[in-house]
């Protein structure tokens, strides 16, 4: 598990973006899994997202990965516009099987 955190100029973290490589399926290598992002409410829409994700891009490009993907929930358009800047969107379905607690 990974984490890049996001700093303000005076360095209090402002955002986080975690992430997983892990051995692709369908292609060579690794494909990283982003789990989560997550970008303080005051400094959202001022690049933050982009820029964990630009970061994560180099990361990438530097371990080899085969790409970077992740899934959103519909409806959240303010996250849905920004993925749309920095990725193309699939046609894969998601699926979950709970366990444990609810």
């Amino acid at each position: 598990l990974g984490c890049i955190v996001g700093a303000a100029d005076d360095d209090e973290p402002i955002g986080f973006a975690l992430f997983v490589p892990l051995p692709a399926s369908r292609r060579r290598g690794e494909i990283c899994c982003l789990q989560d992002i997550y970008v303080r409410p005051q400094a959202r829409r001022k690049g933050v997202a982009r820029a964990m994700i630009g970061q994560l891009r180099e990361l990438g490009e530097a371990a080899g990965w085969s790409g970077i993907a992740w899934t959103i929930r519909p409806g959240n358009d303010e996250v849905q516009r920004v993925c749309d800047r920095v990725a193309a969107s699939t046609d894969v379905r998601r699926y979950e099987l709970g366990v444990g607690l609810p």
